[in-house]
This record gives structure tokens, sequence and C-alpha cells, in this order.
């Protein structure tokens, strides 16, 4: 198990929010498993030059198996919210909130640079969801209400669409 105090970029409402707060990555763990244990391992590695595993580099391994444990864990995100346990709701609404981030970022060949800026950042990205920092910014702030999981749910399937056509027309160039 490796540790890292995480980087100002990243100690941000509602994902880290301390500064005292460490990142844990049990480098035994598949790429797969830890995204069930955290967020923006491979972003916050590296900002800190500890980058091992880079998913922006290879998006088309990556990025598919996201969209695969999404798709899994929606149906249970869509669950709770069915049995009215929106506080149960917001942990995993917050990490795939987490993970979306990390796929716009990745899918445009770069890692999340901060969370702290993702106004000024998400702007800039060539290839993204329409109006998607505003559907971030409010899921970001009630991350517990069922509004915001069928924004996420909108997002991933407009986010997986664009990365599918980006494909192709990467592999046409």
């Amino acid at each position: 198990m490796s540790e890292w105090v995480i980087p100002k970029d990243f100690q941000q409402t509602p994902f880290f929010q301390d500064s005292s707060l460490a990142l844990r990555i049990d480098v035994e763990k598949d790429f797969e498993e830890q995204l069930h244990d955290g967020y923006f391992l491979y972003d916050i590695q590296e900002k800190l030059g500890e980058g091992v595993v880079k998913p922006w580099t290879n998006a088309s391994l990556y990025i598919p198996i996201v969209f695969r444990c999404w798709k899994e864990e929606k149906v249970k995100i869509g669950e709770v919210f069915q049995q009215r346990k929106n506080k149960e709701a917001k942990e995993p609404m917050t990490r795939w909130v987490a993970h979306f981030i990390s796929v716009l970022f990745w899918m445009n060949d770069q890692p999340v640079p901060s969370i702290v800026h993702l106004n000024e950042q998400i702007p800039t990205l060539a290839y993204k969801p329409i109006n998607v920092w505003e559907r971030l910014s409010f899921m970001l702030q009630r991350p517990q209400l069922h509004h915001s999981y069928s924004q996420l749910s909108e997002l991933y399937t407009e986010i997986e669409k664009i990365y599918y056509k980006k494909s192709i027309m990467n592999i046409k160039k």
C-alpha cells in the first residue's frame, strides 16, 4: 500500500476537503478494483510525479472499463434512490462524478490537472458534452439528489458517444 498527501489542487468539496487526508493506493489491485476504492488516483499520482499508470495515454484500454463499471454501479445507485435513501447515495454519486471528470480529461489526452479550477479547465477541452460544467457544478453541490443521478446518467451516455465517435475519427486518420 502506497500513501501520498493529497495536493491542494485536489482538496475540494465534495471530494477531498481536509489537507491532512492521505491518498492510499493498493498497488496489488487492478484498475477496475481501484475504481471502487477511490478517485483521481492516477491524476494525483501524476501531479506528485509518482505516476506509473497513465490512463490518458492509453484511453482505449481504460475508459471502456470505466463505462462498463458505471453501467453496473448505475443500477445499484438507482435502487438506492428508489428506496428513498438519498443520503446513502451521496458517496457512490460523488465517486462516479469524479470518475466522469477523469474520463472527460483522459478522453482529451490529459490527466485531471486540478479539481479546484474545473470551471476554468473544462471549457478548454475539445471533447465534452454540451453544458457539461453547468451540469457538473449542480451535481457537485447536490450529489444526493435524484436529479443529479439523472444528470450523471445522461452525461455518461453523452460522453460515451463522444468518446467512441472520437475513436472512430482517429482510426480514419
